[in-house]
């Protein structure tokens, strides 16, 4: 494996609930699966879990465009995204990690 910095390496990569709030700078509470529906558009998601997320990344660059993403995530927006993507199937045709993440997507909204 090759170390990728700051705690990444490349390949599979754990990332807890935890971490996320520390990257965020905030201690307020997020809604873990409207996070997980979010970074599923800049990443691949390998499982998830409860406090947990395994994401491939195989490069600096893409480590650094993974935290960026992070740093940008909104609850508001991504919480109220996650909703209404959920009371429906247009998702599967217009979300962008549709395609490579159609497995996680579904445990999501199930």
């Amino acid at each position: 494996m090759i170390d990728l910095g700051y705690g990444f390496t490349s390949g599979i990569n754990k990332i807890s609930k935890q971490k996320v709030y520390y990257w965020l700078h905030s201690e307020e509470d997020i809604t873990w699966e409207a996070f997980i529906w979010y970074i599923a558009d800049y990443c691949d998601v390998e499982d998830f879990g409860e406090d947990w997320i395994d994401v491939r990344i195989v490069s600096e660059k893409q480590r650094e465009f993974f935290y960026k993403k992070i740093r940008e995530y909104n609850e508001l927006i991504c919480t109220s995204n996650f909703d209404i993507d959920r009371r429906n199937e247009l998702w599967k045709s217009h979300k962008e990690g549709a395609v490579r993440n159609y497995d996680i997507l579904l445990r999501l909204i199930r």
